[in-house]
């Protein structure tokens, strides 16, 4: 049969017309073998063999035979299939024969191998053990061909696809075929790791073999999982990487490395070289295949492999395509550097990782600043210091990217931005990277600002980069600016706003663009503020920058600033504090002189605050110059209600007070036309120009004033320094003030107003040294009906009206004594018995003796010159009234001369006579002109005489107030505030040890332990106790809480010894006072509400410091109340701390709360709580200006705190030398800090 078969036409026309006959010799050569009863078996290979033949000489003569021989060969084979069939191995051994056929990819062969696979099941018999050889034998055949895409048609390779990728292998959990079984395939690993390999490799070029790869994948996704020979791994990872790539494979490879950690760990070595290789080839996507699957996922497990991974990568990016670069820095880079960045790394490998980041950077690509930004951002990690001389090599690659075209506001760009931004954050703390960044970083800004010397062009740069400009401008170091430096700048800063019109720029361009420059200017005034002395060049060119600015709009169409605008706001600012002379200041006239014309020709009512920031310092430093100016600013005061210079203008006064004097009259005038500033800054130059010479104001300007007074409707807080300088005038010319008496005394009752009370003071002391006793009389009648008075006078003015009437008695004392009765009513307080003591004769203590002894030679000396004040003005117009009618007797005769004189000349032609008369009329003409010059020269004498007079009498004036303050000082400290009728016995019986006495009072009252222990030394405790009650409160709601807190706590007797005392003295204690009986704060905290966050916050630390604060929450209403509730509070206060921001100057409540604080004589401690000017625009200007602030905001700080903690340290300083802790609130935080820290004693520090 055998040879039956090998004899077969191979001619198709032929073949299928004997097909029938064929078939039929076949059947009978079959049938033959089994009736001789042979070894079928050999039979059934020697047919296979013969039919292989058949197929083998076919293929030769066709491409693809016709169906009948399709048919023939099916049927052969099927007719062998009984048993018994063909051994296994010989059944392999010819279906290799077909496989290793050189031709095999065809459809004719691929049907000889689905018959033996269908008709004799060849793959299912590979069960066996013993059939490993067999299976790799096949395998080995196969792998002898590529079935490439280009080898036959696409019907072929579908065909050859579905069969191996189906049939012989298959994915199909219910396949009998041996070669599919997950565990043939465990057993046989390196077989089909081997065909794999191959499949996998070729796949590139086959859709036979890929499909096949997928088909095992499927199958057995762990096929790499495990090498039975660990070198096969390693072969694999060379193999994976050989051209051309296969991504199946690579895919295969990697998931098996990311499921086990141990196959990653014996090999981790070798992975930094794929993926070098595949860096190498550009296979990009297949490097972050094995970067982040692998090693990203067994980070942890293998962190050795971090150094030489960096290392390759710092050898291979630079020699990465520059096409594949980008993408090199978005899969792989980004991928390690997030990983690195979450990872707790060695700190020795810090040098290396910045190294790292200059490679990255190097690359110049888009995606390379974010990567390089996101490693250097590794916190408290790098050694900053030692790293300090490689951040020139950082500026210098992130400045390289301004070459970048981005047209949009944000980009990838911008991380350059935060790179540099933390570069300038480390070396505030590490000044060795100033040193290693400024060269580069200035020669960046040179040239992004074209502030270099050979660039005149005003290029608008990309916005990325006026973004890293920005930060560049912070790296540059300060010790390192010169003159030269800033000059540079300058003239970059005015080329940019003369060329600005251009707009050459896109929009996001143009908006960093004026955001960098706008840095570059502040940074300029930086340095103006370090180089601190700057030559006149420097001047000229700041001149010439802010002219060329202010020429600009100094608005957008929106209204906003301009960016030329704010430019050389920034700038302007910080110029006056570094002109150091006359000369410097004049360079700035033109800057002046069109400010000016803005402010006022334009109405661009701005360009006050550049005027008054530059003045308000270099008028105080260099008076001089500014005393030039002083009648532009008085005409801003007064004529535009500008109180902007008001800071200034009372310093000036002694330079040039002509001008002052000119406008006096408008100055008056004006006064009560505008707000409560705008008052209170012209009261104040009226009290400057008083205080010197009270002699120039007018009865008719008196009289204006107080007609003003009459009919002014606000509060009296702001008209303090009116009041002050209205006193100074009744202290030279009492007589003015006459009519007005009864317009200070409305002040008085109904406001409590002690600059009235003062003002009223000093007249009825000076009209009794003037007009004697009857007036004395008068004097101490006013001042009695006032301390009678039921609604009752505030204690300050109180105690100022005994210590008048004591003035008055030594000025007359037979008047004061005809009123002892009267006095004797008000026993209680302690400045009558004083005065009483004084009227008696009796003996006082030697603090009151010498106290009246001052008073005695004050008087003396005010009585000398308010009387010769008086004579000398009463002669003065007496010689003035004389010479004015000599003079109009002059003018007269002069008038009737004229006639005469006239016809004398005309006479003297014809009569020489005549002559004689004329001659006799001049001479007598000559000595009346003699007579009157003398008299008028005698005039200004005695003028120069009285002037003189003032002066020594304000000199006077001043000691007076000097020692009055000075007693009041002593009073407060000798006197005590508790009312004599009772104080002494209910102090006794307190005093006395028991359950209820002043211990509980004081803890009812709600004082401190440490205070109560305080006062538990003194000899009489409840005496000091009630003491400092009634020192907090006012009398009426002091004896009302007393009385009604000894009731509470089981004090009736002593409650009862009070209520009578008050008794005897006509007065009665109301039932129930709207008063909240308590101790009051020893702090107020005085505040506008845009700060109160920032003052809760101080509240906090300073209770915590041992200081209760009290200080309006917005929880008490409004209007009369609010009012009531501040008032006690200021009233109970040691300490008035202001909280000064923009707002504060502006608030009516914060000027009421300044004026009483300083008319209570308060402590007051001002807080700069935003960067302002000092002292205040406004009527706090005056008031502030004589204390020194304290800078209470950092804006550096992100901390919940507002301040540097230094000045909460001086702060507490402060408030420690008026007021102690107490001891029981200090928490931990603030535990000791009262006590002196021994290291930073002067004496202790070291002197080199």
């Amino acid at each position: 049969m055998d040879k039956f078969i090998r004899e077969l036409t191979h001619d198709d026309e032929l073949f299928e017309k004997q097909w029938p006959n064929t078939f039929d010799q076949l059947r009978k050569l079959y049938n033959e073998y089994e009736e001789k009863n042979i070894d079928m078996s050999s039979v059934k290979v020697e047919i296979l063999d013969a039919l292989i033949d058949y197929v083998f000489a076919e293929s030769s003569n066709h491409s693809e035979p016709i169906y009948v021989k399709f048919a023939f060969i099916d049927n052969v084979v099927k007719t062998l299939t009984d048993d018994p069939l063909p051994p296994l191995d010989e059944m392999v051994r010819i279906l290799r024969r077909i496989l290793d056929t050189n031709k095999l990819f065809n459809k004719w062969y691929l049907a000889c191998i689905e018959v033996l696979h269908y008709k004799l099941r060849i793959f299912e018999r590979l069960s066996s053990t013993k059939s490993s050889d067999l299976i790799k034998s096949i395998f080995q055949s196969l792998e002898k061909h590529s079935f490439s895409n280009e080898q036959t048609d696409s019907a072929t390779q579908e065909k050859w696809r579905e069969f191996l990728s189906r049939e012989m292998f298959s994915a199909l959990l219910m396949d009998t075929n041996e070669l599919n079984l997950e565990e043939t395939m465990l057993v046989m690993r390196p077989v089909y790791q081997q065909l794999f390999r191959y499949a996998a490799r070729t796949s590139h070029q086959s859709r036979i073999w890929s499909e096949v790869v997928s088909t095992l994948a499927r199958r057995l996704p762990t096929v790499f999982d495990k090498y039975p020979n660990s070198s096969d791994a390693r072969i694999d990872l060379v193999e994976c990487v050989k051209a051309p790539i296969s991504n199946d494979y690579i895919v295969l490879l990697v998931k098996s490395y990311r499921r086990n950690v141990q196959l990653f760990k014996m090999n981790s070595s070798e992975i930094p070289i794929v993926i070098e290789k595949l860096l190498l080839i550009n296979e990009i996507d297949r490097a972050h295949d094995f970067l982040y699957q692998i090693i990203i996922e067994h980070f942890d497990s293998a962190t050795d492999i971090i150094d030489p991974l960096i290392s390759m990568l710092m050898r291979t990016c630079p020699m990465v395509n520059m096409d594949h670069q980008n993408e090199l820095c978005k899969r792989v880079i980004s991928s390690l550097v997030h990983k690195l960045d979450d990872s707790k790394c060695n700190k020795k490998l810090a040098p290396l990782f910045f190294d790292f980041i200059l490679v990255i950077l190097d690359l110049h690509v888009m995606e390379a600043p974010k990567c390089a930004s996101r490693l250097l951002k590794k916190p408290e990690f790098y050694p900053w210091k030692e790293l300090a001389p490689k951040f020139k090599d950082l500026v210098r690659s992130c400045v390289a990217y301004d070459t970048f075209e981005i047209k949009t506001y944000f980009s990838d760009l911008d991380a350059l931005e935060d790179i540099l931004e933390l570069v300038a954050n480390r070396a505030k703390a590490n000044a060795p990277i100033f040193r290693a960044t400024h060269d580069e970083a200035l020669e960046a800004i040179y040239r992004w600002s074209a502030a270099s010397t050979d660039n005149t062009s005003t290029k608008i740069w990309c916005g990325h980069v006026y973004k890293m400009g920005e930060q560049l401008l912070q790296l540059i170091d300060q010790k390192q600016v010169t003159a030269d430096i800033c000059s540079r700048l300058i003239k970059a800063l005015e080329r940019r706003v003369i060329g600005n019109e251009d707009g050459d720029g896109s929009e996001a361009s143009d908006r960093r663009m004026s955001s960098f420059f706008t840095q570059l200017a502040i940074q300029v005034g930086t340095y103006i503020e370090v180089l601190k002395n700057l030559p006149n060049e420097v001047h000229g060119q700041l001149t010439s920058f802010i002219l060329a600015a202010l020429k600009r709009p100094h608005q957008n169409e929106s209204g906003q600033a301009s960016f030329e605008h704010i430019i050389a706001t920034v700038v302007w600012f910080k110029i006056a504090p570094y002109l150091n002379n006359a000369a410097d200041v004049r360079l700035y006239e033109p800057c002046l002189k069109q400010l000016r014309s803005l402010a006022c020709d334009e109405e661009e009512t701005t360009f006050f605050d550049w005027l008054t920031t530059f003045w308000s310092i270099t008028g105080m430093k260099i008076p001089d110059v500014a005393a030039d100016h002083v009648e532009e600013f008085l005409s801003d005061l007064i004529d535009r209600k500008q109180i902007h210079m008001m800071a200034l203008l009372p310093t000036l006064y002694s330079k040039r007070p002509d001008p002052y004097h000119a406008r006096l009259d408008e100055l008056i005038d004006g006064m009560f036309s505008g707000d409560i500033s705008y008052v209170s800054s012209l009261g104040h130059l009226f009290w400057t120009i008083t205080k010197e010479h009270p002699e120039l104001i007018t009865e008719e300007q008196v009289n204006h004033i107080f007609a003003s007074l009459k009919d002014y409707n606000g509060t009296s807080h702001e008209l303090h320094l009116i009041f002050q300088g209205l006193g100074l005038v009744a202290n030279a010319q009492p007589h003015l003030f006459r009519n007005h008496q009864d317009v200070l005394l409305r002040f008085i009752l109904e406001q409590q107003n002690l600059s009235a009370y003062t003002c009223l003071q000093h007249y009825l002391v000076a009209s009794t040294i003037v007009d004697g006793e009857k007036r004395a009389n008068e004097a101490l009648t006013l001042l009695i009906d006032l301390l009678k008075r039921d609604s009752g006078i505030a204690n300050d003015i109180r105690k100022q009206i005994f210590y008048a009437c004591q003035s008055i008695g030594i000025i007359n004392k037979q008047a004061l004594e005809t009123k002892k009765t009267d006095f004797e009513a008000f026993n209680s307080q302690p400045e009558c018995r004083t005065l009483l003591d004084f009227i008696n004769g009796n003996k006082m203590s030697e603090e009151n003796q010498a106290a009246i002894c001052r008073n005695r030679e004050e008087i003396a000396q005010m009585e000398k010159r308010v009387v010769k004040t008086e004579k000398n003005v009463n002669m003065v117009t007496k010689v003035v009234q004389r010479q004015e009618l000599k003079m109009l007797k002059y003018q007269l005769e002069q008038q009737r001369s004229d006639a005469e004189f006239t016809d004398l000349s005309t006479s003297s032609e014809t009569n020489p006579s005549t002559n004689d008369v004329a001659i006799a009329w001049i001479d007598r003409i000559d000595s009346s002109l003699d007579t009157i010059v003398l008299e008028l020269q005698a005039v200004t004498n005695l003028s120069a005489r009285v002037d003189s007079v003032d002066t020594r009498l304000n000199d006077v004036t001043e000691q007076v107030q000097i020692q009055a303050k000075e007693i009041e000082r002593i009073d407060l400290k000798t006197l005590s505030y508790v009312p004599a009728e009772w104080g002494r016995q209910v102090s006794k019986l307190l005093n006395q040890r028991t359950d209820n006495d002043w211990r509980l009072l004081g803890k009812r009252f709600g004082y401190s332990t440490s205070e109560l222990r305080h006062w538990a030394l003194q000899s009489d405790p409840s005496m000091s106790l009630i003491n400092e009650w009634f020192v907090t409160h006012k009398t009426d709601e002091a004896t009302y809480g007393l009385v009604k807190m000894l009731d509470e706590i089981g004090r009736q007797d002593v409650a009862k010894i009070i209520r009578e005392a008050v008794a005897e003295a006509g007065e009665l204690i109301p039932d129930d006072m709207p008063f909240e009986i308590k101790r009051l704060p020893p702090i107020f905290l005085s505040y506008q509400w845009g700060c109160q966050k920032a003052v809760t916050t101080l509240k906090t630390h300073l209770e915590e410091a041992g200081y209760s604060c009290w200080m309006d929450i917005g929880q008490m209403g409004g209007g009369d109340k609010l009012f009531s509730k501040i008032d006690a509070g200021i009233r109970g206060a040691k300490v008035v701390i202001c909280c000064i921001n923009s707002a504060y100057s502006q608030s009516d409540n914060c000027l009421r709360e300044v004026h009483l604080s300083v008319s209570t004589g308060k402590q007051i401690i001002p807080l700069q709580m935003e960067k302002q000017t000092w002292p205040p625009e406004g009527a706090l200007g005056p008031i502030m200006s004589e204390y020194l602030f304290i800078r209470f905001y950092d804006r550096k700080s992100n901390s919940d705190n507002y301040w540097p903690a230094d000045r909460f340290t001086e702060l507490l300083g402060q408030i420690r030398y008026h007021v102690a802790p107490d001891p029981d609130m200090i928490s931990e935080r603030y535990k000791d800090w009262f006590v002196p820290r021994v290291d930073n004693l002067i004496f202790l520090q070291p002197t080199s």
